[in-house]
């Protein structure tokens, strides 16, 4: 998720650089030897420019989705560890609590296994939620990096839809 990996700046360059209607050529070089997000957009741009502009937005569209998923592939990771940390706290909880209301429950309450069972509730519910805590700044910042970069590839991506669909008026 590095931005020079997603968005290397030669292809971002060149994009900038060409001009309305102009040659793409040197564009194409820079993409076919890069296995970048944007290089393989571009690709996918070129390789439909032949398209009428609205079907090559669309597949474009389609292009870009699959680059998006593509870069959330590891954040599923850290968003079940945010939502599942303080479930499994809440089933300690749980446990803790069905010890002391068994040694409430006995004859002789034992004073020992129901300070144990608060211990482990109180434990258990501390470690889940302080795992969620710990989780949640990498899947916030991670998820932001996303959107970030995806943001940027649909701006380049529409700048190169019109450069290629605008022709350059001669001076």
């Amino acid at each position: 998720m590095r931005r020079d990996r997603v968005t290397p700046k030669d292809i971002v360059d060149a994009i900038r650089a060409l001009r309305p209607g102009g040659n793409t050529e040197t564009l194409t070089r820079l993409c076919v030897r890069n296995d970048s997000a944007l290089a393989r957009l571009v690709n996918s741009c070129l390789e439909h420019s032949s398209l009428p502009r609205s079907e090559n937005v669309e597949v474009l569209e389609t292009a870009a989705r699959t680059e998006v998923a593509r870069l959330e592939r590891g954040i599923v990771y850290l968003e079940i560890f945010v939502g599942a940390s303080p479930l499994l706290g809440l089933v300690g909880t749980v446990s803790g609590l069905i010890t002391i209301f068994a040694a409430v429950g006995a004859a002789n309450a034992d004073p020992e296994k129901i300070s144990a069972g608060i211990a482990e509730a109180l434990h258990t519910t501390v470690l889940g939620i302080g795992t969620a805590i710990v989780m949640l700044f990498p899947f916030t910042f991670f998820s932001k990096k996303v959107e970030v970069l995806a943001v940027e590839l649909e701006d380049l991506s529409m700048l190169l839809l019109k450069k290629l669909y605008t022709e350059e008026v001669p001076a």
